[in-house]
């Protein structure tokens, strides 16, 4: 019985240690990452050429303009928070 508990413990302590590992990656680098990837994605899909200056613009392009939208998203909130604190006083 105390082999099971200990091995329980061990299993235990050994998922916590691997959900806390993010393989060095900040969330910084892991957004930029997934940005990219995402406009790779877009611009493959409209039939740009890898390695060519249109494939290159379009890149450039979406990635700046989903940075645009997050942006936006947030200033939006922002002013929603903003409303709501001045409509309740708080």
């Amino acid at each position: 019985m105390k082999c099971f508990s200990t091995s329980i413990l061990l299993l235990v302590s050994s998922t916590i240690l691997l959900l806390g590992c993010n393989g060095g990656e900040s969330m910084r680098d892991r957004n930029e990452r997934v940005l990219t990837e995402t406009a790779v994605t877009t611009c493959k899909s409209y039939g740009f050429k890898v390695g060519t200056a249109n494939y290159n613009q379009c890149v450039g392009n979406e990635k700046r303009n989903k940075q645009n939208d997050d942006a936006m998203w947030e200033l939006k909130q922002q002013a929603q928070r903003d409303k709501i604190s001045k409509l309740f006083g708080t």
